[in-house]
């Protein structure tokens, strides 16, 4: 005899069952998201026999119970109760096996519903009661499929995907082509099920596993969206995720930002020329930001999800990357441009640098300033000041001055004159030497006065030397010269 049993307690007599199946999809339909099995039971109590008993058990065992002996009309009420109350308290738990026992006892077919709703029919309940157990399960274990029938996991009622590419206007740049701002939102809600061990997993969890599985940049939209046309050698960077969870119900929702992009870094930069009447220079100033881009782990091409352990892993900091792209990129870059854009020809020695990093940010500024001063003469200099004073030839007199002299001042000639000279004066700035030797102290990166000098000092055929004196601090690079020649006058 067939029967029909929940938690190993038997309905009797067998109630009348239909099964229905019916799919969740995505929107588009494309995709089963999970099958749904609606169960309805269509049963009779019977007053004085069947399973459960008037004492509210049931039967457990092969064939059906003894009747009642002492039912009669007076008790049938209380009896109809009493059973009632054993099916409600039987189905009053979610998840136990639910099984259709074939006659022959083969395999039987089972599954871990969950219960919605029991109904008794209105009557007088003398003789029968009349009642119906709508169930839901997602997973039915039987003869042909003893590891579930049309098993998908995780199991979603409904869910949501969504891209959206857009150019990056915040991070224009000469460094890169076009960046742009990538985003990706996926939610979706999960169902309530109990798999065959009856373990019980809370709908926000089978909603999680779905959004992870699909978790991670798609490259194939990136490059086919057919609004931009991308490189297939860009690459994506800045991956930041949200969460948002819904325990109660059931959902879960992750946001996804990149930055799409041919490198890892962006860079905004400006000129500003100032012109000065004080000293007649011009003075050009180039300030800029590179801002780096972190790269993170992503998922293999096509769907499949991305490891959390890879999300978290960072393969390349975003400070590093700002600061390879501005030693390797912009720096070398930097005097170009300024001379470029402003129109003027600069000394390529810069006179200010100031460089701001800043490492968790992944930032690194720049302010640097060049001015159209002439280029160094000392090889290796920051900062000249060189002077140079020639003393030409004058006559050489006496002043008599004679008391009661109307004429006043007596002038004397000698009819000879005074010689040329010539002096020069610097200044510069070098590199501090490094280290405490000899050879550190008097030599490291003291400057080379010899071009100089030799562009400066007389070219007549006979000059004498009075004075030569140099001074070197090897500690600060200051350093000074201090040289003057004396020439007859007549050459």
């Amino acid at each position: 005899m067939s029967s029909i049993s929940y938690n190993g307690r038997k309905l009797i007599p067998c109630p009348i069952l239909s099964i229905s199946k019916t799919y969740s999809r995505t929107e588009d339909e494309c995709e089963k998201l999970c099958p749904e099995f609606e169960i309805q039971l269509n049963g009779t109590i019977c007053i004085g026999k069947g399973s459960p008993t008037e004492s509210g058990t049931f039967w457990t065992t092969s064939g059906s119970p003894p009747d009642t002996p002492a039912y009669s009309v007076d008790n049938a009420l209380n009896y109809a109760l009493r059973k009632q109350e054993a099916i409600r308290g039987l189905f009053s738990q979610d998840g136990l096996w639910f099984e259709i026992q074939p006659w022959d006892n083969t395999t039987p077919t089972k599954f871990r519903p969950i219960v919605n709703s029991i109904n008794f029919e209105e009557g007088q309940w003398v003789d029968r009661v009349d009642y119906t157990i709508n169930l839901t399960t997602h997973q039915i274990f039987g003869p042909l499929f003893p590891s579930g029938e049309d098993s998908i996991t995780p199991c979603i009622e409904n869910a949501n995907e969504t891209w959206n590419l857009e150019i990056n206007e915040d991070a224009n740049n000469t460094i890169l082509t076009n960046t742009y701002r990538l985003s990706h939102e996926i939610n979706a809600k999960g169902k309530c099920h109990y798999d065959e061990d009856g373990n019980h997993y809370p709908p926000w969890k089978h909603a999680r596993d779905y959004v992870f599985r699909r978790a991670g940049v798609d490259f194939e939209f990136v490059t086919q969206s057919g609004a931009f046309d991308i490189p297939s050698f860009y690459g994506v960077y800045n991956h930041i995720r949200s969460t948002s969870i819904d325990e109660l119900g059931g959902t879960y929702q992750l946001s996804e930002n990149w930055i799409v992009s041919s490198g890892d870094c962006v860079e905004d930069f400006s000129v500003e020329s100032r012109e000065s009447l004080d000293d007649g220079t011009t003075k050009v100033s180039i300030q800029g930001e590179v801002r780096g881009l972190e790269t993170r782990g992503t998922r293999p091409s096509g769907l499949g999800g991305i490891p959390n352990d890879a999300y978290s892993t960072i393969i390349r900091h975003k400070y590093t990357a700002a600061s390879s792209c501005f030693q390797t990129i912009v720096e070398p870059l930097i005097f170009t441009r300024a001379q470029l854009y402003s129109g003027k020809t600069l000394n390529p020695l810069h006179s200010t640098k100031v460089v701001t990093r800043n490492p968790i940010g992944g930032v690194i500024q720049y302010n640097i300033e060049y001015d159209n001063r002439p280029s160094n003469c000392i090889s290796g200099s920051k900062i000249e000041n060189i002077n140079v004073q020639d003393s030409f030839p004058v006559d050489i007199y006496a002043k008599h001055q004679i008391l009661c002299r109307d004429a006043g001042t007596l002038f004397q000639p000698s009819y000879t004159r005074t010689h040329y000279g010539r002096s020069l004066n610097a200044d510069v700035v070098m590199s501090p030497s490094s280290g405490c030797t000899v050879d550190a102290i008097l030599n490291g990166t003291r400057p080379d006065w010899t071009e100089l000098i030799d562009k400066v000092k007389p070219t007549v055929p006979i000059y004498y030397t009075n004075e030569h004196n140099e001074t070197w601090n090897p500690k600060t690079g200051n350093g000074s010269l201090s040289i003057s020649w004396e020439w007859p006058s007549g050459q």
